[in-house]
């Protein structure tokens, strides 16, 4: 499919044919990040948690992409790594109880871990 769109962009002069390597690059990584953001809201949905799937995914997205951490070495292990968080976070939410005080001790907890920690470097991505 992605294919088929970057031959037709080619087709109609819409990108040089050159380039199309990185369209291809470019239309995959667009459709993974896809899939993960509707999964990631179908399961806030399962859990009626949709606006804390969409928190989440605000939230986690630039801390991933500048904290660094683990990378899966396939796109399915990444995939299925990603459902795994996403339901860890919801279940949290819904079995933590929501005081101000567990509330404003995880969020000082998590602030200092990541003070420390980030960012992390991992073998199949580097941050330098």
């Amino acid at each position: 499919m992605i294919e088929k769109i970057t031959n037709y962009f080619v087709v109609n002069e819409l990108i040089k044919d050159e380039d199309k390597e990185i369209y291809v690059y470019g239309l995959h990584q667009g459709l993974l990040i896809l899939l993960n953001i509707i999964t990631t809201i179908l399961i806030g949905f399962i859990f009626k948690a949709v606006w804390e799937s969409i928190l989440f995914i605000i939230v986690y997205t630039p801390l991933r992409a500048y904290g660094g951490g683990y990378h899966a070495k396939t796109e399915v292990k990444c995939y299925l790594f990603s459902i795994v968080l996403i339901l860890v976070v919801l279940l949290g939410i819904k079995i933590i109880p929501d005081t101000d005080v567990i509330i404003l001790a995880l969020t000082e907890v998590g602030e200092i871990i990541i003070w420390f920690l980030a960012p992390v470097e991992d073998s199949n991505l580097s941050y330098g």
